[in-house]
């Protein structure tokens, strides 16, 4: 079996990057790798810096550049790839549960307390609660998640959570 070594990168302090087989470079953006077709990562490795002169000696090898990224450790870049997918992902849930909430807080379903989902993802626990989702911890707010509850398992195991466990009890 062939393993493809896996390099992380850090480039500017936010943008998560990785480097697989040498030159294949991607991107981490909205909770998945894209390809990375500007050379955003290579470019820094290499130190170029498109703004200098084409005929300057500082084109290539730009310590400057080179800054700009730092290398992680699969730990390091596992933690910012969750927290940066888990961010994307309540973004996303936010916009999803204000189209329904007014309509619930007219005709609320039923009173919750103690709602939670837990998952892993990554080899990281992770627990999410009503406030995580722009909610109150009111027991209506709570009865809305517990609702939420099954298209949020759904998202999560698509994004590769593993052990996803839904907890709320009826108030």
């Amino acid at each position: 079996m062939k393993t493809t070594d896996i390099k992380y990168y850090l480039i500017r302090g936010k943008t998560l990057a990785k480097r697989e087989e040498g030159y294949n470079c991607f991107l981490f953006n909205d909770g998945k790798w894209d390809w990375d077709e500007k050379n955003v990562l290579l470019d820094r490795l290499v130190g170029y810096d498109p703004d200098e002169p084409d005929d300057s000696p500082y084109k290539t090898g730009s310590s400057c550049v080179m800054n700009e990224i730092e290398e992680l450790t699969f730990e390091e870049a596992m933690r910012i790839l969750n927290e940066k997918t888990i961010g994307f992902l309540i973004r996303k849930w936010k916009d999803d549960l204000a189209a329904v909430k007014t309509e619930w807080d007219e005709k609320p379903g039923w009173p919750a307390k103690l709602v939670t989902t837990s998952f892993i993802l990554n080899g990281m626990k992770y627990t999410l609660v009503p406030e995580d989702l722009g909610l109150t911890d009111d027991c209506w707010d709570q009865g809305l998640m517990e609702k939420f509850q099954g298209e949020i398992c759904k998202v999560l195991k698509k994004y590769g959570a593993t052990s996803v466990v839904n907890s709320g009890f009826i108030d």
